[in-house]
């Protein structure tokens, strides 16, 4: 009598454990390695390095800040708009680490050349984030941390897939645009 309880016993096991083993979840890839935004950032002339500011990675891949804690921005600037498909886009964790650069700077100025010419305060990788007076023939300057805040717009507002585009103006600053796009 047992015998013949066993066998069955032992075909349910065998079956559990073969479809346990086909939905079980993969093996973890294995983890690439970090990038190290601290020495990819190149910034502009007369900037500090984010290794001469003593930023680590960590605070390179901070998460922007919501539009909504951004309480200087004037959300409705008609100035502020999306990339077209016209313009290719950067990567979005590029274009962060420029953020976080730029918004560790606090009171430093970022200086614009007179417009038609752009400056450029950052690049991480093949993402560049570019300043233009809005002034013709004129430069311009914002501090660096109102500049990182006008292209928190870009990186809350123009994600898609991973990627990000666009321009905005340095918060309470509209004569500073920046542009956040592939480097040129």
């Amino acid at each position: 009598m047992m015998i013949g309880f066993v066998k069955p016993a032992l075909v349910v096991i065998a079956a559990l454990n073969f479809f346990a083993s086909a939905t079980a979840a993969p093996t973890p890839e294995p983890e690439l390695e970090p990038i190290d935004y601290v020495g990819l950032i190149e910034t502009a002339p007369g900037l500090p390095t984010p290794k001469e500011l003593g930023l680590t990675n960590a605070d390179l891949t901070k998460p922007a800040p919501e539009l909504g804690e951004l309480m200087a921005r004037d959300i409705l600037n008609k100035r502020a708009q999306c990339a077209t498909s016209t313009k290719p886009n950067c990567g979005y964790f590029e274009a962060l680490a420029c953020y976080n650069y730029l918004n560790s700077l606090t009171g430093t100025r970022c200086v614009v050349n007179s417009a038609p010419a752009l400056t450029r305060f950052c690049y991480s990788g093949s993402c560049a984030w570019y300043g233009q007076s809005g002034i013709w023939g004129q430069p311009a300057s914002s501090p660096c941390v109102n500049v990182a805040a006008g292209g928190a717009w870009v990186l809350n507002s123009c994600y898609v897939n991973g990627r990000v585009a666009g321009d905005s103006t340095a918060t309470g600053n509209g004569n500073v645009i920046i542009y956040i796009e592939r480097l040129k």
